[in-house]
């Protein structure tokens, strides 16, 4: 049988569907700050932590790749001095490096002196001229002695001839690295 109710409406009983959804919305509304402060929040830090993690480890990464690099270019540069230092001295045997040497030798010869003979060798040249006096001479060595482009001039013989006229024999041992400058 059926249950009657004769109460007025105010009096009646609450249908528990409509009571049971008012209750769940009130616990949803409860519930999601409770969720998203209590699980959501802390998973995004998380997730926010390991990308930050993964970048800092892809820059790591990319700093040993430039530690590689820099060997690499620290390899390659001294190749590079490597070939640089075999042009020079292939450079040295070219006409041009000896040119350069006579165009030395030219510049600081005093006047009154003159060059009759030029021999070179990888490491010397051997100069014989004529000069007025031994004065002349003297002084020619001296200005190949203090130019820089060679490590030691010394005379080897000197000739005296009539009219206090001289020819000298003069040895320069050639400096490397000004021999292969160019003469302005």
């Amino acid at each position: 049988m059926k249950e009657i109710n004769l109460l007025p409406p105010e009096y009646r009983k609450k249908p528990k569907t409509a009571r049971n959804i008012i209750i769940a919305a009130i616990f949803l509304i409860l519930l999601l700050p409770i969720a998203r402060f209590a699980f959501m929040e802390p998973m995004n830090a998380k997730k926010q932590a390991e990308q930050l993690l993964k970048s800092y480890q892809g820059k790591i990464a990319e700093g040993s790749d430039l530690e590689d690099n820099h060997a690499q270019d620290l390899n390659y540069l001294e190749e590079l001095e490597a070939r640089l230092l075999e042009f020079n001295e292939i450079e040295e045997g070219t006409p041009l490096y000896w040119q350069n040497m006579l165009d030395i030798l030219v510049k600081y010869l005093p006047s009154d002196t003159i060059l009759n003979d030029f021999n070179c060798s990888n490491n010397s040249i051997l100069i014989s001229g004529t000069a007025k006096s031994d004065r002349d001479s003297a002084e020619y060595m001296r200005n190949l002695n203090s130019s820089g482009f060679f490590s030691d001039v010394c005379m080897e013989k000197i000739v005296y001839k009539n009219n206090d006229e001289i020819t000298f024999h003069l040895r320069c041992n050639i400096v490397k690295k000004a021999a292969g400058s160019n003469i302005q």
